[in-house]
């Protein structure tokens, strides 16, 4: 990873944890991530800040918004957000604005000629009627246009994008559930079916009919009314383009091999059309990959979203960026909501009825509050619970609170295993030996923890932690996540500290287990190891 500064400095970045790395079809492009100042990093840690670019898998990220907080003595910077470069064009706008029927080289120029970037068009699209086309940023301005003309693109050179009617590749191979997937949730969303709608341009009108108005029976959709339409054929084509009648159906998994049909998992592509067999839900079809979550430097499997749907991700992309921006101008030093934010957060609908009060997102119909005698149900939503102090318990639903994690009594400890003074010893050659068990509750995402070690040689010698659900530790789909501490010097009285971040994954309140693990790698040196401190937290 290498860090780039405003002002032109660069260096290379160590001692990182990336927490995860996230791609959407034309959405999201991330990577967030965390650092701990070291001896190693003291040169580059500073050039961590804000508008500072990542460059990581030949890729730049620009970093928008980080927290700086002491863990001990030891200073910790966590960046929450950090975007592909691509979204900097928020910041460009272009103030004039073109009319008429427009070709989508006449939009693309008109919106990329105030930025830095440049753009391929591979696709073949219809030209569209606008009105007054312009008056703002250029990332908004784009989402009108892949919106308008149903495009995807991609990020594909330094400073270019691709545009396509849709992006990915058809594979011919599968995931199959208990094959290479071990974990399938499918949501199954049919309130949005509709199976007419009616269309009225300027001095014409049209209808059209889903034929799975035989399935669901008549069901309208709210007509389109738009006098940019001239003719029938181009307003029966958008008529059937909108309207939605089939279910949405989306599917997260967790892949469990690296490699599927001998393509590694990494090289799917989003977008990319696959098979997905899963005979106890009933699932046999070609879906696309829509989101990718990879954790590039761990070996935690990655997440994919499958859906059978071309959900309309623009106004993800667009909605995030702008939301970030407001965010920024409309919450004050310690990021509580102004009264403006809370205003652009009341865009939903309100419904009451028997139970109590539902305000429901316009874009997403599993995010919702529902506030009733029962209680109070919050999903996918904004959480903040302050004390009367004003210290904030609650962000984002993520209690702030840590949570400590018990050890075995006695210490499941292997025979190579010796307690010298404040730290256990392992003499034994090129074997791991355990020196302790911890089980605990998944209820948080990430388990941080504090080890001290040394060892006798230069040959070096490290401390392993590794994750598996409880009673599963020797299956394969048992395992969850790991990372170690490695050490080449002697320092016989407190050894070196290490501070070390496991990302669990979202938690599931599963029971966890984590074995701690010593390693001497040559004859007659010997490894030191002691655990200073382990919470589950965020």
């Amino acid at each position: 990873m290498i860090i780039n500064t405003l002002s032109g400095q660069s260096e290379y970045l160590t001692d990182y944890t990336i927490r995860e790395r996230k791609r959407v079809v034309n959405g999201v492009y991330s990577l967030p991530f965390s650092v701990v100042q070291t001896e190693r990093n003291e040169h580059s840690f500073p050039l961590v800040q804000e508008d500072s670019i990542v460059e990581y898998d030949g890729q730049k990220y620009r970093i928008k918004k980080f927290r700086e907080y002491m863990k001990g003595s030891t200073p910790v910077k966590e960046i929450q957000q950090c975007s592909h470069v691509f979204f900097d064009i928020i910041e460009d706008y272009q103030y004039s604005t073109l009319s008429g029927t427009l070709n989508i080289t006449q939009v693309l120029n008109h919106v990329f000629s105030v930025t830095d970037w440049t753009w391929v068009n591979q696709g073949a699209f219809n030209s569209v009627e606008f009105d007054s086309f312009g008056d703002g940023t250029a990332l908004e301005l784009f989402g009108t246009i892949l919106e308008r003309y149903g495009a995807e693109f991609e990020i594909t050179g330094e400073n270019q994008i691709t545009l396509k009617n849709q992006v990915g590749a058809q594979r011919d191979a599968q995931f199959r559930y208990k094959h290479n997937i071990k974990t399938l949730y499918k949501d199954i969303d049919s309130s949005n079916i509709s199976t007419f709608i009616k269309g009225f341009g300027k001095d014409i009108t049209t209808e059209y009919t889903s034929p799975n108005s035989s399935v669901y029976g008549i069901r309208h959709a709210p007509p389109v009314r738009d006098e940019r339409f001239i003719d029938v054929d181009s307003l029966q084509e958008h008529l059937q383009k909108v309207l939605i009648d089939t279910p949405n159906i989306v599917i997260e998994i967790d892949v469990v091999e690296l490699k599927n049909q001998g393509i590694p998992i990494h090289e799917y592509g989003l977008g990319d059309t696959i098979f997905l067999i899963h005979e106890d839900l009933g699932i046999d079809s070609t879906v696309r990959i829509l989101e990718y979550t990879d954790y590039p430097e761990s070996f935690k499997s990655p997440t994919v979203v499958l859906a059978n749907f071309k959900n309309s991700m623009t106004k993800v992309m667009t909605s995030f960026q702008q939301t970030s921006k407001t965010v920024k101008q409309l919450t004050d030093a310690d990021g509580n909501l102004s009264l403006a934010l809370k205003r652009l957060y009341r865009n939903s609908n309100h419904y009451s009825d028997h139970t109590g009060d539902w305000y429901i997102s316009e874009d997403d119909p599993n995010a919702y509050v529902h506030i009733g005698a029962g209680g109070l149900d919050v999903h996918k939503g904004l959480v903040r619970v302050e004390r009367e102090d004003g210290y904030a318990v609650i962000i984002g639903g993520v209690v702030q609170h840590s949570f400590a994690i018990q050890g075995s009594t006695p210490s499941f400890k292997t025979q190579g295993i010796e307690e010298i003074g404040q730290f256990y010893k392992s003499s034994t050659t090129s074997t791991t030996e355990n020196a302790q068990r911890f089980v605990f509750k998944h209820d948080s995402r990430y388990l941080r923890i504090i080890t001290n070690m040394y060892v006798t040689a230069p040959a070096g010698g490290y401390s392993r932690f590794e994750v598996y659900k409880e009673g599963l530790e020797n299956d394969p789909n048992g395992f969850v996540s790991s990372t170690y501490a490695y050490e080449t010097q002697s320092h016989d009285d407190q050894g070196f500290r290490k501070e070390l971040l496991i990302d669990l994954g979202v938690p599931t309140g599963d029971l966890l287990v984590m074995y701690w693990r010593l390693y001497t790698a040559t004859t007659g040196m010997s490894v030191y190891g002691s655990i200073r401190y382990i919470v589950q937290e965020g």
